[in-house]
């Protein structure tokens, strides 16, 4: 599978198209503040096959309720804008445990086809958490 940022130029269209003409999956990676429905419903019109939804904190699906029903929420509109009703989820974080308490309950309770883990990201708000 490839993963790759995803802009609105003909450069994409044309990538997307090759892509595509060979048989390859097209998955569109997040971009931060960028990632959203009405992105993703145009990224599916230009043929992207999966997105992920970004930059889901591992310290707040376990430790802040409030955060975690906010993401949950969030979750059946993104599932609506995506091709196949496929979802797949980003979680970052840097303690390993939480990180996988965060993938086992978004697995269990979002009903996900993939958990990407953002292990680097230069956004100052994503390793700074």
């Amino acid at each position: 599978k490839i993963y790759c940022n995803v802009g609105y130029n003909l450069t994409v269209m044309k990538l997307i198209e090759e892509l595509k003409s060979e048989r390859i999956p097209v998955i569109a990676a997040p971009l931060a503040g960028y990632h959203d429905p009405p992105q993703a419903t145009i990224l599916v019109k230009l043929g992207v096959e999966h997105l992920i939804y970004p930059f889901i904190s591992s310290e707040g699906m376990v430790k802040r309720e409030i955060y975690r029903d906010q993401v949950m929420a969030k979750i059946p509109k993104w599932r609506k804008a995506v091709p196949g009703d496929s979802v797949h989820l980003q979680i970052f974080g840097r303690d390993p445990g939480i990180m996988a308490e965060a993938a086992i309950f978004l697995e269990k309770e979002a009903n996900c086809d993939a958990i990407d883990l953002n292990m680097g990201c230069s956004g100052k708000n994503i390793w700074k958490s």
